[in-house]
């Protein structure tokens, strides 16, 4: 049995990030293996979020290397919600040409806890706010500005296209807002895949909850009701 994080959710906003992981619960996970498995649901006009931007996520993760966790990035253009060779949270939000990269202090979780992550960019003060199991911290970038459309589709685990970024670990939700305390435009759970627990074929689909069809890729894994 996996370890867990003695916190549930993340709460959210400017001082106290949103509390975009209130419903996220559920203790079934798709594993990844790092290697060549992720997830996608196609590039839908919502997925534009040109303002404030909050991204989160239910997981556990082998550190090392960069890790996507989720992304609709491309070009310096969209969002992005990653680990990486540092064990830093790691975010992006891009208009096309400036990429607004922030960073968290280096996570502290043992390999295989779950753990609850979450970002929020500001695009008026140009700064991030971090979440990590509940507690917060703020990256003053400095850097304000809109974001610009992507464009791309919206992938879990691993870059646009499975060209890069695969994590290494066990995904049981993932949710973007577009804007402070907005609507979800992406709330993928594992738990509403509906899938038996075991391998997933490459090419296997589900329609999410959020009414999004989600796609698993490179034969990963699900695990139902397992924490």
């Amino acid at each position: 049995m996996r370890g867990t994080s003695n916190k549930s959710s993340i709460a959210y906003r400017r001082d106290v990030l949103p509390s975009i992981l209130a419903s996220l619960a559920a203790r079934s996970y798709f594993t990844l293996n790092g290697v060549d498995q992720w997830i996608s649901t196609p590039y839908t006009g919502n997925l534009d979020i040109i303002s404030d931007v909050e991204m989160a996520g239910k997981v556990s993760i082998s550190l090392g290397g960069n890790q996507t966790i989720m992304s609709g990035w491309s070009g310096n253009s969209g969002y992005m919600m990653s680990v990486n060779t540092l064990s830093n949270v790691a975010a992006r939000h891009g208009d096309g040409s400036v990429d607004r990269f922030g960073t968290s202090n280096p996570l502290t979780v043992p390999d295989g806890v779950v753990v609850n992550l979450g970002a929020q960019f500001d695009v008026n003060a140009g700064d991030w706010l971090f979440g990590i199991d509940g507690a917060t911290q703020a990256h003053a970038l400095g850097l304000p500005g809109s974001g610009l459309a992507s464009g791309i589709e919206f992938t879990i685990g691993a870059n646009a296209g499975g060209a890069a970024g695969f994590m290494s670990g066990d995904v049981y939700s993932a949710q973007v807002r577009n804007g402070v305390g907005g609507p979800l435009v992406v709330d993928m759970s594992a738990a509403d895949s509906g899938l038996p627990s075991g391998v997933v074929t490459d090419g296997t689909t589900w329609v999410g909850a959020d009414g999004r069809t989600y796609t698993a890729h490179g034969g990963l894994s699900y695990f139902e009701g397992g924490d």
